[in-house]
């Protein structure tokens, strides 16, 4: 093995040429820990991670190329992603989303014109087949609400005067319309005035709702992975709203 190591040839094939610690460790005849020293003495930056492994797919195969998650793996997945962002405090949930949005807003700038076409006819089809059938947030609640000994009615009428809105879910036996909220109702997706407008007709919703004798509860829809602790939040506020007794919104994230 190699006792020196000349500046030149780490830059050439670590900088110029992209290859990777270990390969310019191997090729140079070190040690991964001589190299990293070395480097670090000279003044010779490392990559982020990201950048490493941008390179590293240049000339390799992605590790997950050709398999596919087990459905137990996936729940693994969905399960830690939904822990990540309920663990999150409101204030840092909503910069994550405010991130994941700005990125979104770049990708969309950047398409062309036959792009966002194709992008749009997908979304409006999937909205199509979804229509009548609840968000995928919407389910799940029922479903899980349903699996805890809760009588639920989906998009029902019931809940307000004259019955001519309907409400997403509804708990009869607790006398609780529940309203699942998509970003449009809390975010300036088509700018601040159809938010404000759109505020306005939750706010009469609800108020339909309260003169009926009934209490709201709306929870948030971000997107976001399903998950147990989510549910538990929604529980504690159903919980809430039954021992509080009175005609109210509740809110829940």
């Amino acid at each position: 093995m190699r006792t020196s190591i000349n500046e030149s040839d780490v830059r050439r094939l670590y900088q110029d040429e992209g290859k990777s610690l270990r390969a310019v460790a191997k090729e140079l005849g070190v040690s991964l820990a001589t190299l990293s020293r070395f480097m670090k003495k000279v003044g010779v930056q490392t990559r982020d991670k990201a950048t490493a492994q941008k390179n590293y797919l240049k000339d390799n195969e992605h590790q997950m190329a050709g398999r596919a998650h087990t459905e137990e793996t996936k729940q693994k997945i969905s399960q830690g992603l939904g822990e990540f962002w309920d663990s999150l405090s409101p204030e840092a949930s909503e910069e994550l989303r405010q991130r994941i949005g700005s990125g979104w807003k770049r990708k969309w700038e950047s398409m062309s014109e036959a792009e966002r076409h194709a992008m749009m006819s997908e979304l409006s089809a999937k909205s199509r087949l979804s229509q009548g059938n609840g968000s995928r947030l919407e389910r799940f609640i029922a479903e899980e609400l349903r699996s805890r000994g809760y009588i639920v009615e989906e998009r029902t009428t019931n809940y307000t005067i004259g019955k001519d809105m309907e409400v997403d879910l509804a708990l009869p036996s607790q006398g609780i319309a529940i309203e699942v909220d998509g970003p449009t109702h809390f975010l300036p997706i088509y700018g601040e005035d159809h938010l404000a407008q759109q505020q306005k007709r939750d706010g009469r919703k609800d108020q339909q709702i309260i003169d009926a004798g009934y209490s709201v509860l709306r929870i948030r829809d971000n997107n976001g992975p399903l998950s147990q602790l989510r549910m538990e939040r929604i529980v504690t506020a159903i919980n809430d709203i039954v021992e509080d007794g009175g005609q109210s919104v509740w809110y829940v994230e």
